[in-house]
């Protein structure tokens, strides 16, 4: 997720010093780009302070790859936009949460806007063509479905931490992928790969492999994990 902090002007007259803390704190998280830990102290402040328009977008912003948050994310990125439609990559935001809406036009339309100004850096402009990519995907195969079947796994292996980017074998009898979680060799850090508990849990490479119909406990490919 790029992190998009916006440059809109914000009241805070009436926050209380500890709520000032609490932005503070949120900004830092998502300067380290731990959204997860940033979203629930924003979502506290929102309740709070629900017309600041720069609370809304920095919530909205650590809501997008959140499906949960899908719905609030999309109608608070539409609010700030008719309030600013100068805030900083709002039309990069709004393009995002609109693909994961499944509003896939106006996703284009946002994109396409996103790219057309001159000023944003090469960097961001490789993501926006790639984020415009994405949403022509999307909209192909949402609109010509394949006639799948998604079977869970289990918790042994979909546990309540993070696990992605499977890879199977030839033989299809072993699943090797990333694994964020309890027990990784370098439990948690921030986004600078320094020992931080206010951190995510660190990425470590693990397998399982199927007996017959059955896929086994995982376990860490010791060899290839660090710290």
């Amino acid at each position: 997720m790029l992190v998009l902090v916006c440059e809109i002007g914000y009241s805070q007259k009436k926050w209380k010093a500890s709520e000032h803390d609490s932005m503070a704190m949120a900004r830092l998280l998502v300067d380290e780009k731990n959204f997860d830990l940033a979203l629930p102290i924003l979502e506290v402040l929102y309740q709070k302070h629900y017309n600041d328009v720069a609370l809304k977008f920095l919530y909205a912003n650590c809501s997008l790859n959140r499906a949960d948050k899908r719905e609030i994310a999309l109608d608070l990125l539409n609010q700030v936009y008719h309030k600013n439609k100068n805030a900083d990559q709002i039309e990069l935001s709004l393009a995002q949460s609109f693909h994961n809406n499944y509003k896939f036009d106006s996703a284009h339309i946002m994109i396409e806007l996103f790219l057309n100004q001159k000023e944003i850096t090469n960097e961001k402009r490789i993501f926006g063509e790639q984020i415009k990519k994405n949403i022509s995907n999307a909209k192909y195969f949402y609109e010509h479905p394949n006639n799948v079947k998604i079977t869970n796994l289990g918790n042994k292996i979909n546990t309540q931490y993070d696990e992605y980017g499977p890879v199977l074998t030839t033989d299809q009898s072993e699943i090797i992928y990333t694994y964020r979680g309890q027990g990784v060799k370098g439990g948690k850090q921030n986004a600078y790969q320094e020992a931080d508990q206010r951190g995510k849990f660190y990425e470590d490479v693990y397998s399982t492999q199927k007996s017959d119909t059955t896929w086994g406990s995982p376990s860490a490919i010791e060899v290839i994990n660090s710290n």
